[in-house]
């Protein structure tokens, strides 16, 4: 458990579900009712926001978990995922655990975890992310040409597909696609990955969390390369500009089973040592 974490004293729950998704819209409807006879109140927190509310129940996959945290990290609240999707690797529950979703919520002294957290800004723009920040390409063009510092040094000068920048919880997504290690979520660090490097040579760096990292763009036309922020809010970058990364203030808080662990999930989802 989580020193110092507590779910909050309010008896409303926030309820997140999958846009587009009829099973989503379903199980939120199902779960209302549910939480309601033991004398909880709901809300919609894409409308209202996660202000007040004690936890967030998202009821989709993981990018509908990944957008809600966000959310809730502002302002402290943990969130706990059912998935209706695919992978389901954040999510804690299936949509057939419904009830022992619940009964986490009822919980007395639920397990949280904290997961550190990213912010990136490029000029005045400026989002979080829990899995990884990308700059990637709008089209199947020329390889990019950027520039990496950390701290203020030069990590390295890159001709890459993009460069993904990833928390430990973004070590199993498409830092991990991109050649990154696996890095178990409760640690404090920042991954960063070219994304099919031309040169042999550039490989995957850790570096420590309160690092700050620096991403200039050499060469490219406008409109040709984007960042993004767990593949969900993006920008535009030209040439010249330079993404700014480092370690959020907030962390997200997930609400977990004490009858899972990380490695267990990486030998449910990922078939890990099995292939």
């Amino acid at each position: 458990m989580l020193k110092g974490a507590k779910m909050g004293k309010s008896k409303v729950v926030g309820v997140y579900a999958r846009r587009g998704d009829e099973r989503a819209k379903n199980l939120a409807s199902e779960a209302k009712a549910k939480l309601a006879e033991f004398g909880y109140k709901t809300a919609d927190i894409g409308k209202l926001g996660a202000k007040g509310i004690g936890v967030v129940l998202v009821l989709g996959g993981d990018g509908t978990l990944l957008s809600a945290a966000r959310m809730a990290a502002r302002e402290n609240v943990p969130v706990l995922g059912v998935n209706t999707g695919g992978l389901g690797f954040l999510t804690e529950f299936t949509s057939n655990e419904l009830d022992a979703a619940i009964q986490l919520i009822r919980s007395r002294k639920p397990k949280i975890e904290r997961r550190m957290m990213l912010d990136v800004e490029v000029g005045r723009m400026k989002e979080s992310a829990l899995n990884d920040v990308v700059l990637y390409k709008s089209s199947m063009a020329r390889l990019m040409e950027f520039l990496v510092y950390v701290d203020g040094d030069v990590l390295g000068r890159y001709r890459a597909d993009g460069l993904v920048v990833s928390t430990p919880t973004g070590s199993t997504a498409y830092s991990l696609s991109a050649g990154g290690p696996i890095v178990v979520p409760h640690l404090d660090c920042i991954i960063i990955s070219p994304i099919c490097p031309h040169t042999l040579t550039n490989r995957t760096v850790v570096v420590c969390p309160d690092c700050t990292i620096e991403v200039e763009l050499l060469n490219a036309p406008d409109g040709a390369v984007f960042v993004s922020a767990d593949g969900q809010e993006g920008f535009p970058l030209k040439s010249g500009a330079r993404a700014k990364i480092k370690r959020a203030p907030h962390y997200a808080l997930r609400l977990v089973s004490q009858k899972r662990s990380f490695f267990s999930v990486l030998r449910e989802k990922l078939r890990w040592q099995q292939r």
